[in-house]
């Protein structure tokens, strides 16, 4: 770790602005990112809370309190940047039509409308689907979606590769931004666009817009 260029006060400003551990004997310039240090976290509302800073900084978590419907502060950004065009857009959408296990019905983690066809929007976090594991995990659960009639849609973060190409999925690479929060609204709103062209070019192919 090199403070001032590895640090998580370096690399990620936003979330060790609401470092707030008195016990933890560090500091936001003295972990990186990737750290499983669990400390006390502040947000900006007053809720105070208890989490690893890898899962703040790399699965993109926020305030339990403040975030809705088990979705992370990521999600909502892409959620409220999705409003501007997605019909009908509902965040930790849960599908009685598809289900995970025999009692496990699906999640999605935006659920909404586009040109008369249903879209199931994934955020996949590098911290949550790098493993094998949760490749397979994914490449059954969008199977499955599309079986049920939805476009899926999987926004792949960061250093994460592409699923394997499936019959109704479009992905989309995206960069977790860091820094300012004019610069963080620019990203979410560039990746809204990025979506909904990738979504136009899918439906224009052939046989894919029925």
């Amino acid at each position: 770790m090199l403070a001032g260029f590895n640090d998580l006060a370096t690399t990620h400003p936003a979330v060790a602005a609401e470092w707030h551990s008195e016990d933890a004997g560090l500091g936001p310039t003295e972990v990186t990112a990737g750290s499983g240090l669990v400390v006390q976290w502040l947000c900006s509302d007053g809720h105070s809370w208890p989490a690893p800073v890898s899962r703040r900084a790399l699965a993109g978590s926020g305030c339990p309190s403040c975030t809705t419907a088990h979705t992370s502060a990521a999600e909502q950004r892409l959620v409220q940047a999705l409003d501007s065009w997605l019909t009908d857009v509902r965040p930790g959408a849960r599908l009685d039509d598809v289900r995970m296990g025999r009692n496990h019905r699906a999640t999605v983690d935006a659920l909404g409308a586009f040109q008369g066809r249903r879209v199931a929007i994934e955020y996949d976090g590098a911290f949550w689907h790098k493993s094998e594991a949760a490749v397979e995990r994914d490449i059954r659960k969008t199977r499955l979606l599309s079986e049920a009639g939805f476009v899926v849609v999987r926004v792949r973060t960061n250093d994460l590769g592409l699923l394997p190409s499936q019959p109704g999925l479009v992905q989309v690479g995206f960069k977790q931004p860091t820094g300012s929060e004019s610069r963080t609204a620019a990203a979410y709103k560039e990746l809204s666009s990025a979506i909904e062209s990738a979504l136009i070019s899918y439906l224009r192919a052939p046989h894919r817009g029925s």
